[in-house]
């Protein structure tokens, strides 16, 4: 999988670099250091010092963070809430994972805290997804108004200070909870629009799946055909030229319609995700 950047998450009280991710810690905590760390995050002590040891202590660290995951869902302050996230985006766990999942879709958690469940379990699918900093505060991802440019990115490469076992199909429950999250009425305006703003960044490793029913496809005149794409979502899509090696990729736009003309003769078959949606002939010549 390719998405995983390094954190560098905006408007921290005090300044704090998510990072680098690029690069893991490089020392190892001893156990003193790592106890110390886990009773610091059980105590809510807002030291990004004790609390980031952690993301280099293996299991302990990860069976720490889960817990304060796990007991986060009312936590407002966003101090906290920032270096236990810093923590829990360098070690990857399966158990880190599902906590950060079941955070971030707790539509009975705090606004700030389900900002952290969302870092966190895009951080575990990936060590090269970040926040970029600057582009928006902990606040305005939890209350609003949201950032008009999506505050979460993709970078090349990544690394964990320690990594567990997940599940393999990480990729798929992350990328299935951030639309899960965007579309579910229930919750604030910013929090659909921070997952929404996750899972487009997810899309290229996890494409979205529109409904069928939401894609028409026909053929214009000649050997152009039109797709209307009418869900809220854009659509990955392939076109295939039947007894033809010519096939080719494109996004259909949310609400809108597009236009793709074939070079070689022969039906048109589009495509979603390997999945054939629909067949098309070629028409009459189109109008000079």
């Amino acid at each position: 999988m390719s998405i995983r950047r390094l954190l560098v998450l905006a408007a921290f009280a005090v300044p704090v670099v998510f990072g680098s991710r690029l690069a893991a810690q490089a020392w190892q905590p001893d156990s003193a250091t790592c106890a110390a760390a886990s009773d610091s995050v059980d105590s809510h002590v807002a030291s990004s010092y004790s609390i980031s040891a952690l993301s280099a202590c293996g299991s302990s660290g990860a069976s720490a963070l889960t817990r304060a995951l796990g007991v986060a869902g009312g936590e407002t302050d966003t101090a906290y809430l920032k270096v236990l996230t810093l923590a829990a985006v360098r070690l990857r766990s399966g158990d880190i994972a599902d906590a950060a999942l079941e955070l971030a879709q707790n539509t009975q958690a705090t606004p700030p805290a389900r900002v952290a469940g969302i870092i966190v379990a895009v951080g575990q699918y990936s060590p090269s997804v970040s926040l970029i900093n600057g582009i928006a505060s902990w606040n305005s991802m939890a209350y609003g108004p949201s950032p008009t440019t999506c505050p979460v990115v993709a970078t090349s490469n990544g690394v964990y200070d320690s990594t567990l076992p997940v599940p393999v199909d990480i990729a798929s429950r992350v990328a299935s909870a951030m639309s899960k999250i965007r579309d579910d009425a229930a919750s604030p305006a910013p929090i659909r629009n921070l997952a929404g703003c996750a899972r487009m960044v997810l899309k290229h490793d996890v494409p979205e799946i529109i409904a069928p029913a939401n894609l028409a496809f026909t053929n214009l005149c000649g050997k152009t055909f039109k797709v209307l794409n009418s869900s809220s979502q854009p659509a990955s899509l392939t076109y295939r030229v039947r007894g033809s090696s010519e096939s080719g990729n494109f996004t259909a736009l949310p609400g809108r319609e597009l236009r793709v003309t074939a070079h070689d003769s022969g039906s048109v078959e589009l495509l979603q995700s390997g999945t054939l949606l629909g067949t098309a002939d070629v028409g009459p010549p189109c109008p000079l």
